[in-house]
């Protein structure tokens, strides 16, 4: 996925507490744009489809989620996934995209 951002300057990434992902968010308005996970090579993300030009060819009904039962001993921090289980990062990704 690549974001093109009319003001790149304007984007920022942050990591909340679990730092399991990034969050990509306008430094002026700070409306969330994205969310990346990523692993070495492979990166998983989430958009914002109201923050992006063509948006009503990608529209469908929102779907709540509910982040609250993960914890520190659940989740692994950005970069510190065992790349000797192939599992571990199968069990990130699910977490995330779910």
């Amino acid at each position: 996925m690549t974001i093109t951002a009319h003001e790149p300057e304007q984007l920022q990434r942050y990591a909340f507490g679990l730092r399991t992902a990034e969050a990509v968010v306008c430094r002026r308005c700070g409306v969330y744009v994205a969310m990346v996970l990523t692993e070495g090579e492979r990166a998983w993300s989430t958009i914002n489809i109201d923050a992006i030009d063509g948006r009503a060819l990608l529209a469908r009904p929102a779907e709540p989620r509910d982040f609250s039962a993960e914890d520190v001993s659940s989740t692994a921090p950005q970069g510190s996934l065992d790349p000797d289980d192939p599992g571990e990062l199968a069990r990130a990704a699910k977490r995330f995209m779910s």
